[in-house]
């Protein structure tokens, strides 16, 4: 009898231990891919992950640019519904709590939310706004929270620039274009939604500003709804580096104003300027204004074109300083020389001066503003050594600014010029020129024949205010 008692526990123990492999072959094992066919039920997705657009700040931290997130606010009316059953309240009364804690905790009013709520079939979902900031948003969860309210729906809508500033350094800073319609997060098209520098600062530094994507592995089912499910994989995302600039808005605002002044006195299209420390070549304001700035959509204005980057003109007189370096620096001309100047034939072609000055020192040349004299002293320093010199100094190429939209300028190539090309050259004829150009020749010679580079970054910092690049004064 205990022998069969004792056979009878081997035999179920036997069977015990076979049961529990089959198990565990079944299970971890898996040998018939039955994991794949419980996968085949739902359908992997990745989320796109939205990094933030890295802020733009001055020379003293102050915030010029940064980036505000939106959210949709949906209500699942047939969750409103439910819950309105259980608790014995009518359904009048139920939409009438829901859109009280939206007034409370957002900007729309208890009134506008109760439109949206009654709107079409009150068993369905209804989106109350697309426009629900992170603040907002938070204040909304905790209100449904300690409400114990249902059906509060919420996604991410849209990512915003806001120019705390306003028009203020517009042009220089530029726009982003907002593809914010249409975004669905579940999808594998990372361009479907993008902050994108399209000019300004804001083209110019997009690799800088935008950071990177991150993305999360998600399941779903048939109807589309989230399924929990283990091993799954993200990268969160990295947001865009923060970009400080050299320009100082007090004086940014300062010239803006006076440009606007100048425009209106003058009757002007529009007026520019640029402010640079000629001993570090830091841009302290890059100002550019029109007559119809003022009264246009501050976006529009964010569109328009940098002034002082892109804008060419003849600099006339201005250009004779430069002209007179060279016969200067190579002692062409002695300090206290005088030159007859007033009228003077090349050829066919006559230079004149405004009066009939007599002999002029280099100094009274330049305080006269002498045609002659400026012409007489390029005859001294010659095609060769003028062009190198103007080409030394920046012109007919582009600045180290390297801003969207900058131009080059117009300068002939040496071998293009004519026999009269040197004389107007001299007096500012014959060439076009940048104000950024003009300015970084004159800061040349105002640190004593150092030419620095031309910068307007300070630094890149990421987002947790780390120094990543500063950009250091260097002689060019």
């Amino acid at each position: 009898m205990r022998s069969r008692f004792y056979l009878l526990i081997v035999i179920f123990g036997a069977a015990a231990l076979l049961w529990s492999a089959y198990l565990f072959g079944i299970q971890i094992l898996d040998p018939f891919n039955f994991a794949h066919l419980r996968r085949v039920r739902y359908i992997p997705r990745k989320e796109i992950l939205i990094p933030r657009r890295g802020g733009i700040y001055d020379a003293k931290g102050n915030l010029l640019v940064s980036s505000v997130s939106y959210y949709q606010l949906d209500i699942d009316r047939s969750a409103i519904n439910t819950w309105a059953d259980r608790n014995d309240i009518s359904q009048k009364e139920a939409f009438a709590r829901v859109a009280t804690a939206i007034s409370k905790c957002s900007s729309i009013s208890k009134e506008a939310a109760l439109k949206r709520l009654n709107l079409g079939s009150r068993n369905s979902s209804i989106q109350i706004s697309n426009r629900i900031s992170e603040a907002e948003l938070d204040k909304l969860i905790q209100e449904f929270k300690d409400q114990k309210l249902p059906g509060m729906i919420h996604n991410f809508a849209s990512m915003r620039r806001i120019y705390s500033k306003g028009t203020l350094a517009a042009r220089l800073l530029g726009a982003v274009s907002e593809a914010s319609n249409g975004y669905d997060p579940m999808t594998d098209s990372k361009s479907l939604y993008k902050l994108s520098g399209i000019c300004g600062v804001e083209a110019t530094y997009d690799k800088v500003l935008s950071g990177e994507y991150g993305w999360r592995e998600i399941v779903l089912d048939a109807n589309g709804n989230r399924v929990p499910y283990p091993d799954l994989h993200e990268k969160n995302p990295r947001n865009g580096n923060n970009l400080y600039l050299t320009i100082d808005t007090n004086i940014q605002e300062i010239v803006e104003n006076v440009l606007y002044e100048g425009v209106e006195q003058y009757g002007a299209a529009h007026g520019g300027a640029v402010v640079m420390d000629p001993k570090t070549g830091r841009v302290l304001a890059l100002a550019g204004v029109s007559n119809k700035d003022k009264d246009d959509d501050p976006n529009l204005v964010r569109t328009r074109s940098n002034i002082p980057a892109s804008f060419m003109y003849e600099p006339g007189s201005t250009l004779k300083p430069i002209s007179m370096l060279p016969a200067l620096e190579h002692k062409l001309v002695k300090p206290n020389e005088r030159i007859e100047c007033g009228r003077y034939q090349i050829g066919r072609r006559v230079i004149t001066d405004t009066h009939d000055y007599g002999p002029l020192t280099p100094r009274d040349i330049i305080a006269k503003s002498s045609n002659v004299g400026v012409a007489k002293l390029a005859e001294r320093t010659g095609k060769t050594r003028l062009y190198e010199e103007y080409i030394s100094l920046g012109f007919g190429q582009r600045s180290a600014l390297n801003l969207f939209g900058e131009s080059s300028g117009l300068f002939a190539k040496l071998e293009n010029w004519d026999g009269y090309s040197l004389h107007s050259l001299s007096f500012g004829q014959s060439i076009s020129v940048t104000s950024i150009q003009l300015a970084a020749a004159y800061s040349a010679i105002a640190n004593g024949g150092k030419m620095m580079k031309p910068s307007i970054i300070d630094s890149y910092r990421d987002d947790d205010g780390e120094l990543i690049e500063s950009f250091e004064p260097s002689v060019l």
